[in-house]
């Protein structure tokens, strides 16, 4: 837990090395995020969920990825100016199931949730399993979180290593065993590790537990890179044997990017074709519906005291923004009409809406402010946008949380309804790909005798090594550990004081305590009986916030 230990980057620029650091304590807040004394309680636990978020296990060898174009976006790159970072390769990807199978062994060794102490009832993974929508991506990412028994071979990491950093010579790219001497080890200080290839070959030990796991889509689950959909010919190219190296000298790379279709990169290399890296057409969203039986959405879960609601926000037309299709806006109209027994008019006055109060708590793998990317063919049905649904959610002041990801930061705030006292903790949980690479354990529960909602949200790192050599590592916790310090190295990231991964203090370890509606309090206090309640472990219950 990181309230005991947290994990700080250490040494001098350009290669910072890992080490443990003192524990963050829990800040008590409330719905401004202003700090609060406690006061003594006994909360109601509603439901405790695990939030892993942009697990991106990446084929780092798949002909239908396009590395070659990271350089391209770096700050003194060509494309920087006009698209900015494109984010298409990163020296540790090739180790991101090792890391996924490292926070896996923390979901069997936390048993209770560190505020309240309940059980973990679920485990969210909200998006992005996937880092390029292949079947074999998702299906590795859903066998580590499985928590069965056996092992698991990484996707796209034969031995020799065919991938970016294997046998190309290519200086744009990390190569850990030798020469040549790109610029990530001559001017980035990245290690040489002997056997770093073949440690990432060999099989994975599966983390054992018993919790059950929700898959939710995200972009980089259904489109190629997370933005393009994927053609008939795309998806033939994934499982071909001709991999794009490069693109021609002369060739307009802001034009290509926007025309991938009919641009034929140059040059190409060998690799071994592989069926299981089949992408689908976008009328069959697979291969996420045949591997997790989660899909398609939406889908309501009652999980505990809470019903969460979960949405699809990938616009199936491209791009890696998000929105809300019509039809899944109208099916949550009347998810949270069943969940009110009243909600708000556009004058802020109570309204019969026909249900029972429930809280909800709203599950998607974008965020409300990334909810910008509508654009759909003429022919389509207009999708829906944040704007839109924040002024829908205004109504239903039962919806008291929404957990997402894609921003790959840590980000809590609560937003307050603009028809009453009310409104809902937005959480954003950072990603296991890019630093810190960690998840969050998410508590719920009630005070009676406040009649509130206490919040509690506690940052959690994987299982990797820290503080260790650099070596040929020898264990699964010794690949996630150099891929968490070769994460803390990212060039986007250095020099800055405070990676925005990590988010401020208020956004990882707190207890939040917030105003919930009379009748959803009403409702919670009735039915407290057949729920545990247990004594608040250090530390104790914050008092209601004013």
């Amino acid at each position: 837990m990181t309230t005991d230990r947290t994990i700080a980057t250490t040494g001098p620029e350009p290669f910072v090395t890992t080490a443990p650091a003192p524990g963050e304590p829990h800040r008590r807040l409330g719905e401004r995020g202003s700090l609060h004394e406690h006061a003594n309680g006994a909360p109601i636990v509603l439901g405790t969920l695990w939030h892993l978020t942009d697990l991106h296990v990446t084929d780092p060898s798949s002909p239908i990825r396009a590395p070659f174009l990271n350089h391209l976006g770096e700050p003194n790159g060509p494309l920087r100016t006009r698209i900015g970072r494109v984010g298409t390769y990163r020296p540790h990807e090739a180790a991101s199931a090792h890391v996924l199978a490292a926070m896996v062994r923390q979901l069997g060794s936390i048993t209770r949730a560190p505020v309240f102490g309940g059980a973990v009832d679920l485990v969210v993974a909200s998006g992005d399993l996937a880092d390029n929508a292949q079947a074999n991506e998702v299906a590795a990412a859903s066998a580590l979180l499985s928590g069965r028994e056996g092992t698991l071979r990484a996707p796209g990491l034969a031995d020799p290593f065919e991938g970016p950093g294997g046998l190309d010579d290519d200086p744009h790219y990390w190569h850990p065993e030798g020469e040549p001497f790109d610029e990530w080890r001559t001017r980035r200080g990245f290690p040489q590790i002997e056997g770093w290839w073949s440690a990432l070959a060999a099989p994975i030990p599966l983390a054992t537990h018993d919790l059950p796991v929700l898959f939710v889509a995200g972009n980089h689950d259904l489109l190629l890179q997370g933005t393009v959909p994927a053609s008939p010919r795309l998806a033939r190219a994934a499982m071909g044997g001709l991999a794009p190296t490069g693109v021609a000298a002369d060739l307009d790379l802001a034009h290509a990017l926007a025309d991938h279709e009919r641009t034929a990169p140059d040059p190409w290399r060998l690799v071994v074709g592989a069926p299981h890296r089949c992408v689908a057409p976008l009328a069959e969203r697979a291969p996420l519906a045949a591997i997790t039986n989660d899909y398609p959405l939406p889908r309501r879960i009652d999980v505990g005291a809470l019903r969460l609601l979960v949405l699809d926000t990938t616009n199936p037309w491209g791009g890696w923004q998000g929105s809300l299709d019509a039809a899944s806006v109208r099916w949550l109209v009347d998810e949270l009409d069943s969940a009110h027994e009243r909600r708000l008019d556009d004058e802020g006055r109570w309204v019969p809406a026909g249900g029972s109060d429930v809280a909800v708590v709203l599950v998607t793998h974008h965020p409300i402010e990334t909810l910008v990317n509508t654009t759909v063919p003429e022919e389509e049905r207009p999708r829906v946008g944040g704007s839109s649904l924040a002024a829908l959610l205004d109504h239903y002041p039962n919806v008291i949380a929404w957990l997402a990801g894609h921003t790959h930061r840590h980000r809590v705030r609560w937003v307050r309804s603009r028809l009453g006292p009310y409104g809902m903790l937005h959480v954003t949980t950072a990603s296991l790909i890019d630093w810190p690479q960690q998840g969050r354990i998410i508590e719920v529960a009630f005070d009676p005798r406040a009649q509130r909602l206490v919040v509690a949200t506690t940052v959690v790192d994987h299982a990797g090594a820290v503080g260790i050599p650099v070596s040929t590592p020898a264990s699964i916790t010794e690949i996630a550990g150099i891929a968490r310090m070769l994460a803390a190295n990212d060039p986007e990231r250095l020099g800055e004081r405070e990676p925005p991964g990590r988010g401020t203090p208020n956004d990882r370890n707190a207890i939040w305590t917030l105003p919930i509606p009379p009748g959803l309090a009403r409702q919670l206090a009735r039915r407290g009986d057949g729920w545990t309640a247990f004594a608040p472990a250090t530390p104790s219950m914050p008092p209601a916030a004013p």
